[in-house]
C-alpha cells in the first residue's frame, strides 16, 4: 500500500505549507517593492497566486472533502459559529471607514480570498495531514503554525509590539477555527467569518489588533478575546473524538461547494 509523504511526514508537510506560503508572500512583497507598488498589492498578488496553488493542492491531494469543503455532518452545528463571529464584530466597530464602492468591493473580494487561503492551508491541508497524530497535536501545531505566519507583518511596517500580540491572537483564533473544523467536519462557515473579520479589518480606521500604538484598553480587549477563544476551544475539543480523519488520497474528489 502507497503511503503518501503527507501521511509519513505529517509535521514536515505543514512545515513545507508554510514554507510555500511564506515563500510566495515574499515574492509578492518583492514584487511590490520594486515596482513601487500600494501595499495591498502585496496581499492581491500573494493570496491571488496562493489561491491558485491552494487549488492544484488539494485537486492533487484529492482533499476537498477531506479537508473541510463540504456541509456540516450536522445543521445544528451551525450554532456553534456564534462565538467565532466575535472577531468581526471586533473589527466592525473599531471605527471603520467608507473608502468608496470600488475600494470597498475591492477589500470585499480580497477578504474573502483571504478567508479561503487561510482556511485552505491552516484549517484544510494542514490539520488534515496532522488529525492522525491526535486531534490536540492537530489543532495546537496547526495554530502555532498560523501564528508564525503573521511574522510577516513586520515587513508591512507594524511594530514588533503589534506583531507579537498579532501573532497571539492569530493562535487563539485559530485554536478555536481548528476545533471547530474538527468538530462540525466543515471549513465553509470558517472561510465566510475569516472573510468577514478581514473584510471589516481592511475598513477599520483603528483596528485594536494591528495598531502600532497599543492603548491600555486595547490590550485588555485583545487579551479578553484571547481568554475566550482558547477556552471555547477546550470546550469544542471535549466532544472531538480522539480518532483520525480518514485519509484516502486514491479517492476522487468533489469540487469546492
Amino acid at each position: 500500500m502507497h503511503v503518501s509523504f503527507s501521511q509519513r511526514r505529517p509535521i514536515l508537510f505543514s512545515v513545507a505549507i508554510l514554507a510555500i506560503v511564506m515563500v510566495i508572500y515574499l515574492i509578492a512583497g518583492t514584487v511590490t517593492y520594486v515596482f513601487k507598488l500600494p501595499t495591498l498589492a502585496t496581499y492581491i498578488i500573494g493570496n491571488s497566486i496562493l489561491a491558485v496553488v491552494a487549488v492544484l493542492l488539494l485537486s492533487r491531494l484529492h482533499w476537498w472533502r477531506e479537508s473541510g469543503f463540504r456541509l456540516p455532518s450536522r445543521p445544528h452545528f451551525l450554532w456553534l459559529f456564534i462565538i467565532p463571529c466575535l472577531p468581526v464584530f471586533s473589527n466592525a466597530f473599531s471605527g471603520i471607514g467608507y473608502p468608496g464602492l470600488a475600494q470597498l468591493l475591492l477589500f470585499f473580494a480580497l477578504a474573502l480570498v483571504v478567508g479561503f487561503v487561510e482556511e485552505a492551508y491552516f484549517r484544510g491541508m494542514i490539520l488534515h495531514a496532522l488529525a492522525p497524530r491526535g486531534p490536540w497535536q492537530a489543532v495546537i501545531v496547526s495554530s502555532i503554525l498560523f501564528g508564525i505566519g503573521h511574522l510577516f507583518n513586520l515587513a508591512g511596517g507594524a511594530s514588533l509590539e503589534a506583531t507579537l500580540f498579532q501573532i497571539v491572537y492569530a493562535l487563539a483564533i485559530g485554536l478555536m477555527y481548528a476545533a471547530l473544523r474538527l468538530r462540525t467536519q466543515t471549513l465553509l462557515p470558517l472561510i465566510l467569518l475569516h472573510g468577514l473579520t478581514d473584510f471589516f479589518g481592511f475598513l477599520a480606521q483603528n483596528s485594536a489588533v494591528e495598531a502600532n500604538n497599543l492603548s491600555v484598553l486595547s490590550v485588555v480587549i485583545i487579551v479578553g478575546e484571547i481568554v475566550i477563544y482558547t477556552v471555547y476551544c477546550i470546550i469544542l475539543m471535549r466532544q472531538v473524538k480522539p480518532q483520525p480523519l480518514r485519509t484516502n488520497t486514491r479517492q476522487r474528489s468533489i469540487p469546492p461547494l
